[in-house]
């Protein structure tokens, strides 16, 4: 399965379990790199960008006040692609990336909202905040990624 189609199905399995209490969800839409979960009031789009390397064309086609999410795996490059956005990025006020490690065997996930951590955060301990979010899940290599994707 490629890499995106599994990440395709793994966000879809997590839109419908963050919806067990609530259930506002009404239905599931995937396209080709995006997921778009339509609750009753409010549509969440969830991009699936593995690398970052769609966020500046995916950010174009997203209000500032749009719910969103980028998911993306737990690496180095796609941290540093975030804080390197961050004054952009913190103009979206829903807007949030979930960091992916499915095979971790630490915590699986981290997710932050650079808006609403914005308003909160010391700005001169951004880098160390985030840092110590990033760590709590294994990281992952871009290399072993795509190769375990590509032989499969």
């Amino acid at each position: 399965m490629p890499l995106n189609e599994f990440l395709k199905d793994w966000i879809v399995n997590y839109a419908k379990s963050k919806d067990v209490f609530q259930k506002t969800l009404v239905e599931i839409k995937k396209d080709v790199s995006e997921i778009v979960a339509i609750h009753k009031h409010k549509e969440v789009r969830y991009f699936i960008d593995p690398f970052l390397e769609n966020i500046d064309k995916n950010l174009k086609e997203i209000k500032q006040d749009s719910h969103a999410f980028f998911i993306c795996t737990n690496s180095e490059e796609n941290l540093k692609k975030m804080i390197s956005m961050w004054d952009e990025l913190i103009s979206y006020s829903h807007l949030g990336f979930i960091f992916l490690n499915p095979f971790s065997r630490t915590d699986k996930l981290w997710t932050i909202f650079p808006h609403t951590h914005n308003l909160i955060a010391d700005e001169a301990s951004l880098n160390t905040g985030l840092q110590s979010m990033f760590i709590q899940v294994e990281q992952v290599d871009r290399n072993s990624v795509e190769k375990m994707y590509e032989n499969e």
